[in-house]
């Protein structure tokens, strides 16, 4: 949820407003907060209503979905494993 959040303040800052934003992430219990904006426990809770407070600010709205971890491009970088080309 961190991740989102962060991303979500990125794309504030670069400037995009009024936009459908596809967030894939292979966390199906982030997907399903993204889609039920709630949260199980109270950490969760205040990153949930910072990620809505932004969306609503810059009108992006988030279409979150569920890919698997062979399909995640980030899950690699998120392990410590990089690209040889960089």
């Amino acid at each position: 949820m961190v991740a989102v959040e962060l991303g979500l303040r990125t794309l504030a800052a670069a400037g995009y407003r009024s936009a459908d934003i596809t967030l894939r992430s292979d966390s199906g219990g982030v997907v399903n907060s993204l889609h039920s904006k709630s949260a199980r426990n109270p950490q969760e809770s205040i990153i949930m209503q910072q990620i809505l407070s932004i969306c609503s600010a810059y009108n992006i709205h988030l279409i979150p979905k569920w890919i698997s971890t062979k399909q995640n491009p980030a899950d690699s970088p998120s392990r410590g494993v990089y690209p040889s080309h960089l």
